[in-house]
């Protein structure tokens, strides 16, 4: 299936860096806004006091529906807790079945579901700097249904932040530890100008460094790569964001502006790693961890999907076509 998925990488590069088509390719979509946790750097905390309604199975089914036909082929289950409830489990089972690559991010503190989705597991450090930051127990929890899944492609995600980043090789060996296959490595987004969570940028630049010369140790297991994390050095590259090309719509069904962070996004200060290196894929060609992870992806379940597997090998450059990417 790899060179399916690389005719697909090359003809979105030349669209974009020749004839600046800019059309969203991917989503982010929030089942629900609930979640059993409080973590201390949650940016999605701030949107669990409303009372609105959130949308419904067949609504999310139809968002879902609708995002695919306009040409988005990628989505990323967050917000709340995915796998918190039976009705959300159901709004993720109906959301994967419209896109050819889905992604999860999930606690962990969940029961994980066979679905074929690459899991995301949010992991703060070894066990009691994660419990520090996410409550007593979580990481024992995270543990036991890490071990007993029935889909071993979880990967982990860590938010550095003033409390674990000191802690950076204990979280990778943690994470290996736990049988992941990968890990990668986001910087806090502040909610304020004076977060106590946030690293400054002199701080983030020695993490930085530190991850670098890391993963001359664990090439393989790391996901970040040295092109991404040089551009989250300094907050340029957020004034190019191309946040236009993963469109995130919360639990109501409302699209955030500007990204997934949404009215609180404090852009000169962000740390999130998936722009950088969307950027880096595809403007210059580079593989960075969004690469990484949809070749997995690709590698995991386009070949085990007959579905899949035809619609990419017999449609693709039809596909292409109709939906203008």
């Amino acid at each position: 299936m790899l060179p399916y998925y690389l005719a697909y990488g090359t003809y979105k590069y030349v669209k974009l860096r020749f004839f600046n088509d800019s059309k969203p390719f991917g989503c982010s979509l929030a089942p629900t806004v609930k979640c059993n946790l409080k973590c201390k750097h949650c940016y999605e905390s701030r949107n669990r006091m409303s009372n609105k309604k959130e949308l419904s199975i067949e609504a999310i089914d139809n968002l879902a529906e609708r995002l695919s036909k306009q040409g988005m082929k990628h989505c990323t289950l967050t917000d709340g807790e995915p796998l918190i409830t039976n009705e959300s489990i159901e709004k993720c089972e109906v959301v994967i079945k419209h896109f050819w690559m889905n992604y999860i991010v999930t606690n962990g503190t969940m029961e994980i579901p066979d679905f074929p989705v690459i899991y995301i597991l949010s992991l703060d450090g070894p066990p009691k700097i994660h419990d520090k930051l996410r409550g007593s127990g979580v990481f024992g929890k995270l543990k036991k249904n890490v071990r007993k899944s029935p889909n071993d492609n979880i990967y982990a995600l860590c938010t550095l932040n003033t409390t674990n980043h000191k802690h950076i090789p204990n979280i990778i060996v943690t994470a290996m530890d736990l049988g992941l296959k990968g890990i990668m490595f986001n910087w806090y987004n502040p909610s304020s100008a004076n977060d106590p969570l946030w690293i400054d940028y002199p701080t983030r630049n020695k993490d930085i460094d530190r991850l670098i010369n890391l993963l001359d140790h664990y090439p393989k297991f790391i996901y970040n790569t040295i092109y991404e994390l040089n551009l989250l050095r300094t907050p340029k590259w957020t004034g190019s964001c191309p946040n236009h090309w993963i469109p995130s719509y919360d639990a109501f069904g409302n699209l955030k502006i500007p990204c997934i962070f949404g009215e609180h996004a404090y852009c000169s200060r962000c740390g999130c790693h998936v722009f950088p290196a969307l950027s880096e894929s595809i403007t210059k060609g580079r593989e960075t961890v969004q690469m990484k992870l949809a070749l997995d992806f690709a590698d995991t379940f386009w070949i085990k999907d007959n579905i899949v597997k035809n619609v990419i090998t017999n449609d693709l450059v039809k596909t292409l076509m109709n939906y203008g990417l």
